[in-house]
C-alpha cells in the first residue's frame, strides 16, 4: 500500500474525496497532510526529509521547487521515497480516481526516487515512469511499462 503525504500546495478537496472514497469503498489508504504532521510551514527540504523517514511519497502541486528538491536528493543518494505532482488546476474528481488506483495497483518500492510531473524533464534514474495520455500499459524503454492516467499527472 502506498502512504502519501499532501503537502501544504496539494488541493485538500482531493485529501478528503479520497478520505471518503476509501472509506465508502473499504479500500486501505494511508495519507496524511503537511498541517496534520505539523509541517505547514516547514520548507520544501524538511518535507522531503519527512517524508523519506515515514516512506510516504508526496502528493503536491509544487512542481517549481519541490521536485528540483526531490530530484538533489536523489542525486545525493539520499532516500526519496517518490513525489507526485498535479497541477493546480486538476480535476478533483479524476484525480481522486487514480490516487486511488496507484495506492491500490502498485508497491512502494515502484516509486522510490522517482516522480511524475507535468512536465518532462531529464531522466536522472534508469527509466523514471512517464504517464502519457496514448499508452496504456504498453512496454516502454529498458523493459519499463508505461501506463496511461489522463487525468493525473500529463507530460508536456
Amino acid at each position: 500500500m502506498l502512504r502519501y503525504l499532501a503537502d501544504h500546495n496539494f488541493n485538500f478537496d482531493v485529501v478528503r474525496g479520497l478520505r471518503r472514497r476509501a472509506a465508502e469503498e473499504a479500500i486501505l489508504i494511508d495519507i496524511v497532510t503537511a498541517r496534520e504532521m505539523g509541517l505547514a510551514t516547514a520548507d520544501d527540504p524538511l518535507v522531503l526529509q519527512w517524508a523519506a523517514a515515514e516512506e510516504r511519497i508526496i502528493l503536491s502541486s509544487d512542481v517549481n521547487t519541490l521536485v528540483g528538491f526531490a530530484w538533489e536528493r536523489v542525486r545525493a543518494g539520499e532516500p526519496m521515497p517518490g513525489v507526485f505532482a498535479a497541477r493546480q488546476n486538476a480535476a478533483v474528481g479524476p484525480l481522486i480516481e487514480d490516487l486511488l488506483l496507484l495506492a491500490e495497483c502498485s508497491d512502494p518500492p515502484e516509486w522510490s526516487a522517482r516522480r511524475i510531473d507535468p512536465r518532462s524533464a531529464p531522466a536522472l534514474t534508469p527509466s523514471p515512469p512517464r504517464i502519457r495520455s496514448d499508452s496504456a500499459l504498453a512496454p516502454g524503454p529498458s523493459g519499463t511499462t508505461r501506463f496511461s492516467l489522463s487525468h493525473l499527472f500529463e507530460t508536456a
